[in-house]
């Protein structure tokens, strides 16, 4: 990790990002904010749409959660939430005064505007992220509340509230097991 990228971490640990489960479920009613089709997202979200789930063989859908002029059903994106699903919210950084000052500190460091997501799951989850991957690019994920059980390079890391990792380019990861409802962020560099 470069130095940068190390005070960049630092950072992103050590801010308190105060999101509730309630400022999440009320920004998923702005309808015209989730579109199926993300313009600034292209290719990621032509298929699967802005807000997603994540099934019980690990992949993205987004069945049912979109209507007809492309916008989100709030009230079906809510029953997923509701039966134990991980919601995949797309292009987040947008959306809370902590995180645009992440965004802010990332240019500043790193000379990157990064993208983020959230991992938006209840205590009753079934799957709690994809398949172990790689991404091709680095990623500082922060779980805002609860915590995660992650394995990292074939090693198992806790993630309390409030802390952040490091992933490095082409590291295999996931989340095993969300202990708690959980608001993940996380962050990516490319």
């Amino acid at each position: 990790m470069t130095p940068n990228f190390e005070l960049l971490h630092k950072y992103i640990n050590d801010i308190q990002v105060n999101i509730t489960e309630n400022d999440v479920l009320e920004l998923l009613k702005i309808k015209r904010r989730w579109a199926f089709r993300n313009p600034s997202r292209r290719a990621y979200t032509a298929v699967n749409g802005s807000v997603q789930i994540i099934d019980e063989n690990g992949k993205t859908r987004s069945d049912n959660m979109y209507d007809l002029e492309g916008y989100l059903i709030y009230e079906n994106t809510k029953e997923f939430y509701d039966r134990g699903f991980t919601l995949i919210i797309t292009d987040v950084m947008d959306c809370f005064p902590e995180l645009r000052s992440i965004v802010k500190k990332s240019f500043e460091l790193v000379g990157i505007e990064p993208k983020g997501n959230f991992y938006f799951s209840s205590a009753k989850n079934k799957k709690a992220s994809l398949d172990e991957h790689k991404d091709a690019y680095p990623i500082i994920a922060k779980n805002i509340y609860g915590e995660t059980l992650w394995t990292i390079d074939k090693n198992n890391v806790l993630l309390d509230k409030q802390n952040a990792i490091f992933l490095h380019t082409n590291v295999p990861h996931a989340v095993l097991e969300n202990k708690s409802k959980r608001l993940s962020c996380t962050i990516s560099f490319y």
